[in-house]
């Protein structure tokens, strides 16, 4: 074998397709290398193994057609016929010089990392693993073009059957576009193969009855399968045909995925390919005696089945095997694994969670992370939702599919879900001296982006944002936070009390849909379990002592309630006692006061902090004139969005001055929320004020003057405003602090310094294409 190695070797270099494979493969390889690492300073080399995937399956037919001698010319190797060698000496000699000259280019490639890290940093692991990957993909794709070659009469349909069967593989794994996902289209699909089974064992054997005797078996054994467990069936073959392509499994290795299944693929299809080779070079060659190993007859044709047969049992158990065992995370900031804390938080779950990928693009990447999500917890599953498979998805949660941005998910636990966009899961981490450190969602980084780039001014932040910004994916927190979420036993809510007469805020235009308001009734004595707040606006009689029992209750858990009132309630004794328990009272003297909501509020608000510490110190009694001044209040809240060009002007009227004693409770703290202007002589009085427990959190919020509330251009708004501008409404997470990934480095554009290298790298493969030219012709001259 070593002879033939040597001579094969040698020979590659005396005809034109050595210097071709050779010089073409390494020009087109140092190009790639020059655009994506060092023109846009990517991480690590995968892309350039990835576009020569394509140059592999162009050049390595070449390479496979010139092994084997052209049939119509001579029909054996006279010149290995006359030496005392095996087939399998030939065969793998053969082989493993066209692998040599093959791997020559590879070798080339695998100091591109090299090169790379002298201008930036390369991540090596992942580079030097994606380059490990492609020399396998390499030898599977020789050994298959190799068989064709030997079947082949002739050079020109060997290249041509060799380029049908690469084409094939490469468009296998996209099939899954074409082909249903019902079971019956996979049923009919595995049919066909099993059809196709028998033309091409007998193409191999020349047996008919064997060959027709074995797609047979293939095609009952098929039937028999799916009549036991026909839902097994739906995308089974898409999955089989994605798992048998040698183009969609080394895309796995591109993603910083050390794929083992893809090493076995590989092996196994150069193994059972050079075998059929062996056998196919034995039944060509003249009956003659040879030493070493010769394999005929019936016995041949069995270890074939059973090498075929072993080879496919090995990759369907890899197959079946748990993808965190089969496909390792390699990149530097392990960018498809869980975290430590994720994997702990997750593991805790105890219902089931179902997560919908909604139009997913198949991102590798992406899709090993979430299957590793899914191995935290056997409550966790994954399901992939397209709209145009199953539309009623979308309707039914009223999504709109239009706008859904690809990859992204709907977390659902039980008849509660939520949506996460695919750019919520990531963060943009800017370090820059113009703009300093900080951490953007994608909208913030969009919004950044639109006004710095209109604006010359703004040319260095813009810079910043472009060259100076890394990525950083934030999936472990935001898919915590949405799990937790869904799987929570309470979601805080806010809830409007019915009865008693109350102001029936529903009738109004107000979206309260999108506000988020629920109705409690209270009269069996027991507030809601999920109710973060409670708004009782303007009840026109007293409730009832088990009703106030029920909201001191309430209280007493932390609860948090908003009451508007006006001047008639100061004659409820059971609701009075509730804002007595928590020192408060109220004079029936009338105040007028306007009150604008402009949106520059919040900065009067904070001029008047100086009048609250004062009216709080001197006291709480006093009248004041009809006057123009900003509420003291909470702009923190989210709901001012639905109110975003919305101008508040209300004129309060007979307004009640309140009193407080914060000597009723411990831990009891007052704040005043609307004050009167001060006057020169008098004190500020308080219309409406709020109290804390700061033991257990209960606040209760009493606004005065309820019927000036309810009753203003903006009907409705106004106490839901008041309401939700002082409780808290937001579900509080858990979820600790959970570290991000490096999904992108910032890029550096390339120094003119390394032009040189640039320049060898083009330069040499071309030469040496120029170099075998020029003695190919002198030595055909010289013959």
């Amino acid at each position: 074998m070593v002879s033939v190695f040597k001579r094969e070797f040698l020979g590659a270099f005396r005809k034109l397709h050595g210097y071709i494979t050779v010089s073409v493969t390494a020009l087109l390889s140092a190009l790639v290398f020059w655009f994506y690492n060092l023109s846009y300073a990517y991480e690590t080399t995968n892309a350039v193994f990835s576009a020569m995937t394509i140059v592999a399956a162009l050049i390595i037919p070449v390479t496979a057609v010139n092994i084997f001698p052209n049939r119509k010319k001579a029909d054996t190797d006279s010149v290995y016929d006359m030496m005392p060698l095996s087939g399998a000496d030939v065969v793998f000699g053969k082989y493993f010089a066209a692998l040599a000259v093959t791997l020559i280019p590879t070798l080339i490639m695998m100091l591109y990392p090299v090169i790379g890290n002298v201008f930036g940093s390369i991540d090596m692991l992942q580079s030097y693993s994606v380059a490990f990957g492609y020399v396998f993909f390499e030898a599977a794709l020789l050994a298959v073009c190799m068989l064709v070659s030997m079947s082949s009469r002739s050079h020109l349909r060997a290249y041509i059957f060799s380029y049908v069967v690469v084409a094939a593989w490469f468009l296998a794994g996209m099939l899954k576009v074409f082909i249903p996902e019902a079971p019956v289209a996979s049923l009919i699909a595995f049919l066909v193969v099993c059809a196709a089974v028998a033309p091409i064992l007998w193409l191999l054997t020349k047996k008919t009855v064997f060959s027709v005797a074995v797609s047979a078996v293939a095609v009952a054994v098929t039937v028999v399968c799916y009549v036991i467990l026909p839902l097994s069936f739906g995308g089974l073959f898409e999955t089989f045909i994605e798992k048998l392509s040698l183009f969609r499994q080394f895309d796995i290795f591109v993603y910083g995925i050390f794929n083992i299944e893809s090493i076995l693929l590989s092996l196994l299809v150069t193994v059972v390919f050079l075998f059929l080779t062996f056998r196919r070079y034995e039944r060509r060659t003249v009956c003659k005696k040879r030493e070493g190993l010769r394999i005929t007859g019936i016995t041949s044709v069995m270890l074939s089945i059973c090498i075929v047969a072993a080879a496919l049992s090995v990759n369907f158990a890899a197959a079946a095997a748990p993808d965190t065992l089969m496909l390792l995370d390699v990149t530097s900031a392990h960018k498809q694994s869980v975290g430590v804390e994720a994997k702990k938080f997750l593991a805790k779950t105890d219902k089931d969670v179902t997560i919908y990928v909604l139009e997913s693009t198949e991102s590798v990447d992406f899709d090993m992370y979430l299957k590793r999500v899914s191995a935290c917890s056997d409550r966790i599953s994954i399901e992939y939702v397209y709209n145009s498979h199953t539309p009623e998805f979308y309707t039914d949660k009223g999504i709109d599919a239009a706008a859904v941005t690809p990859d992204s998910l709907v977390l659902q636990c039980g008849d509660r879900w939520e949506y996460l966009s695919y750019t919520d899961l990531f963060l943009y981490h800017v370090e820059s001296e113009s703009i300093g450190t900080m951490d953007m969602s994608a909208s913030e980084y969009s919004y950044y982006y639109q006004m710095f780039s209109s604006s010359q001014d703004y040319i260095q932040y813009l810079y910043a944002l472009l060259y100076e910004t890394s990525l950083k994916f934030q999936g472990d927190k935001q898919i915590c936070t949405y799990v937790e979420y869904v799987t929570a036993d309470i979601i805080p809510q806010m809830y409007y009390m019915t009865g008693h007469g109350v102001k029936d805020i529903t009738s109004s235009s107000t979206p309260y849909s999108v506000l988020g308001l629920k109705i409690a009734d209270i009269s069996g004595g027991a507030v809601p379990a999920d109710a973060a707040s409670l708004l009782i606006n303007m009840p026109t009689e007293d409730i009832t002592s088990a009703e106030k029992d029920a909201l001191l209750t309430y209280l007493e858990r932390g609860g948090q309630i908003t009451l508007i009132t006006d001047t008639a309630a100061l004659d409820f004794p059971n609701l009075c006692a509730v804002l007595a328990a928590y020192g408060m009272s109220a004079d029936k003297d009338h105040v007028s006061v306007k009150i604008e909501l402009e949106d520059d509020s919040k900065e009067s608000a904070d001029e008047n902090d100086d009048a609250q510490a004062k009216a709080e110190s001197e006291g709480t009694s006093g009248t004041g004139e009809t006057t123009e001044f900003s509420p003291v209040l909470d702009y923190d809240n989210d709901i001012l969005y639905y109110l975003e060009g919305n101008k508040l002007s209300i004129t309060v009227d007979k307004a009640n001055t309140i009193k407080r004693d914060p000597t009723v409770q411990d831990k009891l703290v007052h704040y005043p929320l609307l004050l009167t202007p001060a006057e020169e002589g008098s004190t500020q009085a308080v219309i409406a004020c709020a109290a804390e427990n700061t033991d257990n959190g209960a606040h209760i919020a009493w606004f005065t003057a309820g019927e000036s509330f309810n009753n203003t251009k903006n009907q409705g708004y106004a106490p839901v405003v008041y309401a939700m501008s002082w409780v808290t409404l937001e579900f509080t997470s858990q979820v600790g602090n959970m570290p991000t990934a490096d999904y992108q480095q910032p890029t550096t554009p390339i120094e003119s310094g390394t032009t040189i290298f640039i320049v060898l790298l083009v330069v040499i493969p071309i030469a040496f294409v120029v170099f075998g030219v020029i003695a190919y012709y002198r030595r055909k001259k010289t013959k």
